[in-house]
């Protein structure tokens, strides 16, 4: 029985690419199938999708920040849910915590793209295909061998999306600064958007967090976060300390004066 990856977006599609190669890699003769089309929202499932979803017993959402309110996707995995009983699924969450998925796709199991979470991905489907012949063993070593390939190419799409999400943030300071200026408005010293006054209150709240829960807590893929965090360590607001390889942020004092009143000493 094949297993059934499901997509919608440019970056869910490479990410549903990826996970495609390394299945085969894990699995050596088992059926993985991922449409080469994005189906739009309102389209009708094709004949060889129709008869891939008759055959599967497993599938596999790719979600990502793009993706994540996909109608296509929402109504995918309902339609899947209730058509038949013997499906297993499983969402993969790319820059994504489990937890944000909402709709239809919150009642299965998330999966990050972590080799812990991974490898249990990998052990279910071992678990519930029963043409699967290889043992235990086997699919672990084939996993840790594929594993690097597929964690690189993961990291390499979101670096470009992450680039890409810099620039537009970017090109949104200059336009507001430029707006700023032509009103009339008296300039602060620092530009500050509604995503860095959040962090300035997170670090001020908890006096210092490290990179990934700050990204966390305010909802930004992890190279958005840097990409903030940067600039505001350029405008002396934040200041880092690297210790025994973990890199803690915290606010300065002159940070603290773009924060309301409360969160000041």
């Amino acid at each position: 029985m094949p297993i059934y990856i499901s997509w919608s977006g440019q970056t869910s599609f490479n990410v549903a690419q990826l996970l495609h190669q390394m299945i085969r890699s894990v699995f050596p003769g088992q059926e993985a199938w991922v449409s080469v089309e994005d189906i739009q929202d309102g389209a009708r499932w094709s004949p060889d999708l129709l008869r891939i979803l008759d055959q599967a017993s497993f599938c596999i959402l790719c979600v990502d920040p793009f993706n994540a309110q996909s109608p296509w996707l929402h109504f995918e995995a309902g339609a899947i849910a209730k058509a038949t009983s013997k499906w297993h699924i499983r969402v993969l969450v790319n820059e994504l915590a489990p937890e944000e998925v909402k709709g239809p796709m919150k009642l299965f199991q998330g999966v990050k793209i972590e080799k812990g979470d991974v490898r249990r991905m990998v052990e279910d489907i071992h678990a519930n295909l029963s043409n699967i012949q290889l043992n235990h063993v086997q699919v672990i070593a084939n996993l840790e061998e594929a594993w690097p390939v597929f964690q690189e190419g993961v990291n390499q799409i979101n670096l470009e999306l992450n680039l890409k999400a810099m620039e537009k943030m970017a090109e949104a300071e200059k336009v507001a600064k430029a707006e700023k200026k032509e009103s009339g408005e008296p300039l602060a010293m620092a530009y500050i958007n509604e995503v860095d006054e959040k962090i300035l209150a997170l670090l001020c709240v908890n006096d210092g967090l490290e990179e990934e829960k700050i990204a966390t807590t305010v909802y930004l893929a992890r190279g958005a976060c840097q990409h903030h965090l940067i600039e505001l360590e350029k405008k002396e607001l934040v200041w880092s300390n690297l210790m025994f390889g973990v890199r803690r942020w915290f606010i300065t004092d002159l940070g603290k004066k773009y924060l309301p009143a409360y969160y000041q000493d």
